[in-house]
């Protein structure tokens, strides 16, 4: 019930930015600027993750990123 809650107050530029990097986690490596107004929901996630696949020794797959969230609140 919170995950649609969370979803439904979600902007859908956010949502949307989240979906694509999900399914092409290659996208982060093009971003110049994290987003830094965290006062829309699910913006301080979108940052957190640009921020993980970066840091990667190489480009996570989708797998290997729905792996790594399972089991917690932003699955």
């Amino acid at each position: 019930a919170d995950d649609l809650l969370l979803k439904s107050k979600m902007p859908q530029p956010v949502r949307l930015a989240l979906a694509l990097l999900v399914q092409h986690p290659e996208l982060a490596l093009k971003v110049t600027d994290l987003p830094t107004d965290f006062s829309f929901a699910g913006t301080a996630f979108l940052a957190r993750l640009i921020e993980m696949i970066r840091q990667q020794p190489s480009t996570p797959t989708t797998g290997r990123l729905l792996e790594h969230f399972r089991d917690q609140k932003e699955e």
